[in-house]
């Protein structure tokens, strides 16, 4: 992801079930950041002419990872 803005996701029992949420988000919620783990971005492919992009998540080691798939339109 491109720039300073920081993106969280919420876990539970090791998978995701919250994103994105932003440090505003957290703050206007009055929940403690421990609650979120700060995502992490594998380099983003370039896109070819006529293919999408599929951003997937996994979880490793407690470390929320998003990846990127090119697919065919």
């Amino acid at each position: 992801m491109s720039g300073d803005t920081e993106v969280y996701a919420r876990l539970e029992n090791g998978k995701v079930v919250e994103y994105p949420v932003f440090a505003i988000h957290i703050k206007n919620r009055a929940h403690p950041f421990d609650w979120y783990k700060k995502v992490y971005f594998e380099p983003r492919p370039e896109i070819p002419r006529f293919y999408n992009l599929r951003e997937s998540l996994k979880v490793q080691k407690g470390d929320v990872i998003a990846s990127y798939e090119l697919y065919p339109m």
